[in-house]
């Protein structure tokens, strides 16, 4: 009876363990972007040095334009999670492949740019 009780448990972990850590980078973001307020305009998970969790670099941490910095979790691999809004900037010092970068923006208020390792956000600086 017991082994019955915990069949969906271990179907469950089996189901996780094949998620490849791309697609839970993709969900941890949507699940940011979910929790956020509606102006915000992207929420990004990382894996890595970057400027959201370090006084490095030139995020903006003021809460009208960030917020929701969280640590998830992707099968071992720890992620900083957040939401951006208005001008804002998120710089990162790593792989920006898809097993360490994840980003899903409500708006087409933010460019990333690869060669940088950046995302801008409402940046008068940009030329779109």
């Amino acid at each position: 009876m017991q082994i019955l009780q915990l069949f969906p448990v271990a179907v469950l972990g089996v189901v996780y363990a094949k998620e490849k850590r791309s697609d839970c980078l993709k969900r941890e973001a949507q699940a940011s972007l979910d929790s956020a307020p509606a102006e915000a305009d992207i929420a990004i998970c990382y894996h890595g040095e970057n400027s959201a969790y370090t006084n490095k670099g030139d995020t903006s941490k003021d809460p009208a334009v960030f917020g929701g910095l969280r640590w998830a979790d992707c099968h071992g691999i720890g992620l900083d999670c957040f939401w951006m809004k208005g001008e804002n900037i998120f710089q990162f010092w790593g792989d920006g492949g898809p097993d360490n970068l994840a980003f899903v923006k409500r708006n087409a208020d933010c460019k990333y740019f690869p060669e940088d390792k950046t995302i801008y956000c409402d940046t008068s600086l940009i030329v779109w």
